[in-house]
């Protein structure tokens, strides 16, 4: 199954290709349209965070037609119960896209040369600005699943960029050991086993360290090799201490659900004297991945877009991703190219009545739905609305059947089925 994300700077394309050599692992091809160095940054930050990322041969890329479009890609190997297809193809893209924003603080600490560091003043307008970039880091923990891996990879940007270190990186208490371990680091492209060693030794005078305790815990350690133009370390320091102030109830929050999660699971598990099957996603985590899906649905209707939008969200679909498409005249004109799966936006298409003769590179004879039932893996997954006659028709009946199909496709995808 193939999903993309055409509006993206950093363009994400997905295809699920097969269980790996070990039958509980799936193998995923991941394409990336943007620069090389955010593909560096992408593979380094997946890789910090246990996803195995590896080189596609080139024996394979000869074969893949994707990639005359895209610029290039890699594989990940994984545990299909650890993320579904949607949930890490939304962790990706969300890391993707966050390569394209800029976190320095205008007017702060980015001075001239000649400047001194006497004169940065930390005004209110500093604060507010720092505070701002705090809670957009925030935000991507809550947008993606209490992702503290998206949130720490933000922040460590955040003190990079402003700080004008050469990296930055984070030690996060483990929950099982209790000890601070765990690494994250930015920019995710330089050697893990460099930085690793650099923040396990003492810290030096080329590297500094910052504790964050909260409650008596030892819940993260802050890191950063300074660069010949960062601040002196007062600075530094006034301007680590701001924010550790303003996360470090927020780690400690995190910390502390994951460690009562963890009990309970592990008191459930005692309790089951044998396996029970699982479903691939918790009631929900498939509800919050559900209302992040882009659906598309192209057809003449009498329906109202208020009664079209109600029959969505019976499913849980969020309005906002849903797009109409239902007025016959602007059909002539529509690019059916735009729905192949290497360029479309969409996780999942409805196909009503339209005119036969439509822009794109139809088959000649054939209209788009001909086209889509008869080569359907080049497109998302899609649901041809019919009556109960069989005529091709959206009515309130055949709309909430076609997206009852839908959604069971989509859960397929999700599930590497």
């Amino acid at each position: 199954m193939k999903t993309g994300d055409e509006g993206a700077m950093n363009k994400i394309f997905m295809t699920y290709l097969k269980r790996g050599q070990d039958k509980n692992q799936v193998k995923i091809v991941v394409f990336h349209k943007g620069t090389r160095e955010h593909l560096k940054n992408l593979i380094g930050f997946l890789r910090n965070q246990n996803i195995n990322c590896s080189e596609i041969p080139q024996q394979d890329k000869k074969k893949m037609e994707e990639l005359s479009y895209f610029n290039e890609g890699f594989y990940i190997t994984l545990d299909p119960d650890r993320w579904s297809f949607y949930e890490l193809r939304s962790y990706i893209q969300t890391y993707a896209d966050s390569c394209e924003e800029d976190a320095v603080l205008r007017d702060t600490l980015r001075q001239e040369l000649s400047t001194c560091d006497e004169d940065i003043v930390f005004d209110d307008q500093f604060y507010v600005q720092l505070t701002t970039e705090i809670d957009k880091c925030k935000n991507l923990y809550y947008q993606e699943n209490m992702s503290i891996s998206l949130f720490l990879s933000s922040l460590l940007k955040l003190l990079r960029q402003n700080l004008q270190l050469y990296w930055a990186a984070a030690k996060l208490m483990d929950i099982q050991t209790r000890r601070v371990s765990y690494l994250n680091l930015d920019p995710p492209s330089l050697p893990r086993n460099d930085i690793l060693k650099s923040c396990s030794s003492s810290p030096s005078g080329s590297v500094f360290r910052q504790t964050i305790e909260f409650c008596g815990m030892h819940i993260a350690d802050i890191y950063g090799k300074p660069g010949p133009f960062s601040p002196a370390p007062s600075v530094t320091n006034k301007f680590l201490l701001y924010v550790i102030t303003h996360i470090e109830n927020f780690i400690y929050g995190h910390l502390i659900h994951k460690m009562e999660t963890y009990r309970l699971k592990s008191e459930l598990a005692e309790l089951r004297k044998q396996q029970q099957p699982s479903t691939p996603l918790p009631p929900e985590r498939e509800q919050i991945t559900r209302k992040k899906h882009r659906l598309l649905l192209l057809g003449d209707t009498q329906l109202s877009n208020g009664q079209i939008y109600s029959a969505f969200s019976h499913f849980d679909f969020d309005r906002k991703n849903i797009e109409l498409h239902t007025e016959w005249d602007k059909y002539r004109a529509y690019d059916t190219n735009s729905l192949l799966a290497v360029r479309s936006r969409y996780d999942g298409i409805l196909l009503g009545p339209m005119p036969h003769s439509m822009k794109g590179d139809l088959s000649d004879g054939d209209g788009l739905i001909a086209q889509m039932q008869h080569e359907p893996d080049r497109y998302p997954p899609f649901v041809v609305l019919r009556d109960k006659r069989g005529k091709l028709k959206i009515t309130k009946e055949s709309l909430k059947s076609a997206i009852k199909d839908l959604v069971f496709k989509l859960d397929q995808v999700s599930s590497y089925k």
